[in-house]
């Protein structure tokens, strides 16, 4: 995984960065989309919940079938939750690259 990283970071860094790279070194990234995370009401929305009192905003591009999980418990993260559609793996570098560790 380390050698694709470094062979594609460059390729990333030429293109146009997604919104939220923006804000560089500002936001945490998120990622949601294990069956056993998603497909539980309860544990879906303590992760929610544990995201929203982050001191920093999150940045969480949400797969298909977590979206789908969330309008159906309609569960709607407040706060600095930043909601974005899927991302390719080139801007998924760069939204790793520019969030906060």
């Amino acid at each position: 995984m380390k050698d694709a990283v470094v062979q594609n970071l460059g390729r990333a860094r030429r293109r146009p960065r997604p919104p939220a790279a923006a804000r560089r070194g500002e936001y945490y990234l998120a990622t949601v989309h294990r069956q056993e995370n998603v497909d539980d009401r309860d544990r879906l929305r303590d992760i929610v919940s544990a995201l929203e009192r982050l001191p920093r905003p999150v940045v969480w591009p949400v797969h298909p079938r977590t979206r789908q999980r969330m309008e159906r418990w309609r569960i709607r993260p407040r706060g600095s939750v930043w909601l974005l559609p899927p991302v390719g793996y080139l801007d998924m570098l760069l939204l790793e690259e520019g969030g906060r560790a």
